[in-house]
C-alpha cells in the first residue's frame, strides 16, 4: 500500500510536466530577421561578393528566399540565407528587393524585409 500510495503521488507530480512539457517545447521563439541595416554592404564590381543573412528564433532549418523584387544579375541567394556572386557591372540606382525567412514548424513561421543593395565600380 505504501508504495502504491508513493506511485500515485509521484504520478501526480509528474502529471503536470509531462502535460505542460511538450506543449512548452512544441511552441518554437518567434523567428525574426537579425539584420541591423535594410541596405546591404556595397559590392563592387568584377568583385566577389558575399553576406550571410542572420535569424533568431524559430524552429530550425530555417529556408530563405527573394519574396520580392530582383536581385542583381550574377547574384544568388541560398536557401541557406547566403548571398553571392560576383556582378559584372555598376548601376546608379540600387537593386530593391524583400527577403522572406520561414522555419520548420507547422505551420511554418515567416518573417520578410525590404532591402537595398548597390553596386560601385569597379576601382581603375
Amino acid at each position: 500500500m505504501r508504495t502504491i500510495r508513493k506511485i500515485t503521488l509521484c504520478s501526480a507530480l509528474l502529471l503536470p510536466v509531462a502535460y505542460f512539457g511538450p506543449a512548452l517545447l512544441a511552441a518554437p521563439i518567434t523567428l525574426i530577421l537579425n539584420e541591423p541595416a535594410t541596405t546591404l554592404p556595397e559590392a563592387k564590381a568584377g568583385a566577389e561578393y558575399s553576406h550571410q543573412f542572420r535569424a533568431e528564433g524559430g524552429l530550425p532549418p530555417l529556408a530563405w528566399r527573394v519574396k520580392e523584387g530582383d536581385l542583381p544579375p550574377e547574384i544568388n541567394l541560398e536557401a541557406s540565407g547566403k548571398l553571392h556572386g560576383t556582378p559584372k557591372s555598376a548601376r546608379h540606382d540600387p537593386y530593391k528587393f524583400v527577403i522572406e525567412v520561414s522555419d520548420s514548424s507547422q505551420p511554418p513561421q515567416t518573417f520578410s524585409q525590404a532591402f537595398t543593395f548597390t553596386i560601385q565600380p569597379a576601382p581603375l
